[in-house]
């Protein structure tokens, strides 16, 4: 990317882009490391970072993706990402999701607000998802119930259920009309 000169600064394109999305997730640190002390764990930058992404993004992310962003503003291993990631799931702030790639996508389990998320209670995300066969942006979706009637064979307990509806997204949907 070429800079350009503007004024007496130089605007570098890809630079601001990078600081945009460092952006969209600091407002949420504060939040993050309020709910996790509420929360009575041990505060850690990368734990904070990627809790603060988690509840800034509107779509699954992948651990590449947070580990990305977390690159965008601190030096982070993938490592200690993916660990964060993985920790939040097993204290039920998030979900995990499954995809045909073969790569976990990673969800808040609740809204972004601390007050709503302590409400919820660890693996409450018995929800359907939606996954974008152009883009693969992913989404949860509330509204469709996985309340399934269905009958296991003698001794087999499930341990969830993942219901996965595959299309195309408004966005994609756009750029095909």
């Amino acid at each position: 990317m070429k800079a350009h000169y503007t004024g007496t600064l130089f605007f570098n394109a890809k630079l601001f882009l990078d600081f945009l999305m460092a952006v969209r997730f600091l407002d949420q640190l504060t939040a993050a490391e309020l709910l996790l002390r509420e929360k009575g764990e041990r505060i850690t930058q990368p734990r904070v970072a990627v809790l603060a992404i988690l509840m800034s993004s509107e779509h699954a992310a992948s651990h590449l993706d947070v580990a990305f962003e977390i690159s965008t503003f601190k030096v982070v291993d993938r490592v200690t990402v993916y660990r964060v990631l993985e920790w939040l799931t097993q204290l039920g702030l998030a979900h995990r999701i499954a995809c045909d790639d073969r790569v976990w996508r990673f969800m808040l389990n609740a809204p972004s607000s601390p007050k709503k998320l302590e409400q919820k209670q660890p693996h409450e995300h018995e929800h359907a998802h939606f996954t974008c066969i152009q883009c693969g942006h992913m989404s949860c979706l509330e509204s469709v119930s996985t309340k399934l009637q269905f009958q296991l064979p003698k001794g087999y307990k499930p341990n969830e259920i993942d219901l996965m509806i595959r299309g195309v997204c408004a966005a994609c949907t756009k750029v095909v009309a």
